[in-house]
């Protein structure tokens, strides 16, 4: 595990480093991104470092971690609103380049979107790179606390802990929805390469949990210590307490 901690006026830029450097690398990578406050500036910084640098935009492919079930991706409350408005329009994406478990309606087969898209990521080889966020319980993606480390991409009930931290987003709680579908603790394992992201304070204690706390599905991003390929960005005040 590397862990980088940062003032706050280099967090997005060094974040955006690591993946245009995966891009140099290999122009055909498969990034995995994950949505939320703490992903914003990371992802506008890459976006004007691809096309100030202006390499290729059209070979690389996304995976994005998780979706509400039954939200309209054209709603600007949705996963899928926030990454085109921040990635995908910038940059000009094609269809083709994006994988994402958008536009899910609560009376379709769930699961065989959840098995469709993991058999997605293994067509494009895997994901070569995946960004995380973490939430105040230690979840990542929509998995919750007690989620089990064996999981493929599955269907969940979003817990209220993390609907009410959803409420400036949707307005109100019962706006907020209750599932969701999301890369499973297994998908996201099997990634290459694994970036954690954590900022602000509100995190400090979650991010000691989570990696230097006992391995547990208690805290699901204790899980991550064990990839023999993580690296942790972490701004002054989320590392405040590590030990």
């Amino acid at each position: 595990m590397e862990v980088l901690i940062l003032e706050e006026n280099v967090f997005d830029d060094t974040a955006a480093d690591i993946a245009f450097a995966q891009l140099k690398k290999k122009p055909h990578s498969t990034i995995g991104f994950a949505t939320g406050n703490t992903t914003v500036g990371f992802h506008k910084s890459l976006v004007k470092k691809i096309l100030d640098e202006k390499i290729d935009k059209t070979k690389f492919s996304t995976f994005n971690l998780d979706e509400y079930v039954g939200v309209s991706s054209k709603d600007p409350a949705s996963c899928y609103f926030r990454m085109e408005e921040q990635f995908f329009k910038p940059l000009q994406l094609g269809k083709d380049q994006i994988n994402f478990l958008n536009d899910i309606s609560e009376q379709e087969d769930l699961q065989l979107r959840c098995t469709q898209f993991d058999q997605r990521i293994e067509e494009c080889g895997g994901i070569d790179l995946q960004f995380l966020g973490i939430g105040l319980n230690g979840h990542i993606g929509f998995n919750e606390p007690g989620t089990a480390f064996e999981t493929n991409t599955h269907v969940v009930d979003i817990a209220l802990h993390t609907r009410e931290s959803k409420i400036s987003v949707f307005g109100s709680l019962d706006k907020v929805p209750k599932q969701g579908v999301t890369m499973g603790i297994k998908s996201i394992m099997m990634a290459k390469k694994i970036v954690l992201l954590a900022k602000g304070e509100s995190k400090a204690d979650i991010i000691v949990k989570a990696l230097a706390g006992p391995v547990t599905k208690d805290v699901p991003a204790s899980v991550l210590q064990l990839h023999p390929n993580l690296v942790v960005v972490l701004d002054q005040a989320a590392a405040q307490i590590l030990p």
